[in-house]
């Protein structure tokens, strides 16, 4: 309705016309098919609720089960799996398919790329090729389709103990069983972490923050710094929105330095992004890919007019609140509001400490992205799904009360959404 008045209001308004402020949804719409899995995993959640402990490998199968069942919710493995990898032969996966020689295609990138599909010419080049992964299993045993989604599957489900190793680097012990279930539960984990290249994208960044934590706590300086390193590397090389965490180090470098007066994480990442450029440079030299050009391309397409804060500020200003208030919606609005609360009675800890620094080097970062014009196609929740993490970090507090009933309001917002909808585009 609102999205409806402002396209009457304003004819040239660049967003989705009745769904705001989620920018991509299909729906409302329930899959009689999924409706059991909506079933199960509402009787799960209530099974925690009621638990009187959960710990160890059992937090980790709660997790992992809130997360398949979600996804399976949408309407089985068709809609939950199969749809966000194949949707309208317009993913990168259905062009990966089409690329007999890598290299070959690597090489000819930009002079093609303006002619990929949609989603391939907004991404690098490597964003594609990852979905050669379905040749790691032979075709004769498993489809192609099927191989993907089953590798893609395994790989997101390993953020659940990719998020308790960083939880346990930044000595958090108190609500950690709670921490880890919770994580599974927001609606933007749980929607985007199985079949799309963000749930990677985040794989990486995770990465990236776990040698942060590592770094700062002096255990190993090279693990620290090889996934630093890595993380910042493969997040740039499958999206341009890796710049995030580019732009991120130099934030926490600096609100770190400001607290602590140690410069590690600074010199460790200014080194990490050096051998980047690098890396760049000699992609360009040796193979023939350029990743600045094909920024420069994939920006053009995103933006045809140039900056919408002056070929279109109203639409500029409107899609950066649709944005921010995605976010907030795919956090979840219990979520949201207890984070609001947590931070708010925390004026007086701003930087004082690892977590803190984390969380307001993340925010300001990612707000500086959206007054760019960054995400201004939608789908924040999932390009920006690296944030997610980070916006989590004053929970991680010891005086912070991470509780059931929480836990069980966010759940029920995911599988609410999960069941009467779909946000793939």
């Amino acid at each position: 309705m609102i999205n409806l008045i402002i396209k009457n209001i304003f004819l040239n308004i660049d967003t989705p016309l009745y769904s705001f402020p989620i920018s991509e949804v299909s729906g409302p719409r329930i899959n009689e098919s999924g409706l059991w899995y909506s079933i199960l995993f509402l009787l799960l959640l209530l099974y925690f609720f009621f638990s009187k402990k959960i710990s160890g490998f059992i937090t980790y199968l709660f997790a992992v089960s809130f997360l398949l069942l979600g996804n399976l919710a949408q309407g089985g493995i068709h809609w939950g799996f199969k749809y966000p990898l194949l949707n309208g032969g317009d993913q990168l996966f259905n062009q990966s398919i089409k690329i007999q020689n890598w290299v070959s295609w690597l090489t000819n990138y930009n002079s093609i790329q303006s002619g990929l599909n949609s989603h391939a010419r907004t991404h690098p080049p490597f964003a594609t090729l990852v979905y050669k992964i379905h040749n790691l299993i032979p075709e004769n045993f498993l489809s192609l389709e099927y191989s993907t989604i089953l590798i893609m599957t395994l790989l997101g489900l390993s953020l659940i103990p990719l998020f308790s190793i960083l939880l346990k680097n930044l000595d958090v012990s108190a609500n950690f069983s709670y921490l880890v279930i919770l994580f599974s539960l927001i609606p933007s984990i749980n929607i985007y972490s199985l079949i799309s290249i963000d749930s990677l994208i985040l794989l990486f960044s995770m990465l990236y923050f776990i040698g942060i934590a590592i770094v700062l706590k002096e255990n190993n300086r090279v693990i620290g710094f090889l996934l630093i390193f890595s993380g910042l590397v493969i997040a740039n090389l499958l999206t341009f929105a890796g710049t995030f965490l580019i732009l991120f180090g130099f934030v926490f470098s600096l609100i770190n330095y400001i607290s602590t007066k140690n410069y590690k994480v600074f010199k460790f990442h200014l080194i990490a992004v050096t051998l980047f450029v690098i890396l760049l440079f000699l992609f360009t030299n040796i193979i023939g890919y350029n990743h600045v050009s094909s920024f420069l391309t994939a920006t053009k397409i995103e933006n045809p007019n140039g900056f919408s804060l002056i070929s279109n500020p109203i639409e500029y200003f409107l899609t950066r609140i649709e944005g921010g208030l995605e976010i907030l919606l795919f956090l979840s609005i219990p979520l949201a509001t207890k984070l609001y609360d947590t931070v708010k009675n925390n004026k007086g800890n701003i930087i004082s400490n690892i977590k803190m620094q984390l969380f307001w080097a993340g925010s300001f970062s990612f707000i500086l992205m959206l007054l760019t014009g960054a995400f201004r196609t939608g789908e924040t929740a999932r390009i920006a799904l690296f944030i997610y993490p980070l916006l989590l970090m004053p929970l991680l507090e010891k005086d912070s009360i991470i509780s059931k009933k929480l836990l069980l309001f966010v759940g029920i917002q995911t599988i609410f959404m999960q069941t009467i909808a779909n946000y793939f585009w």
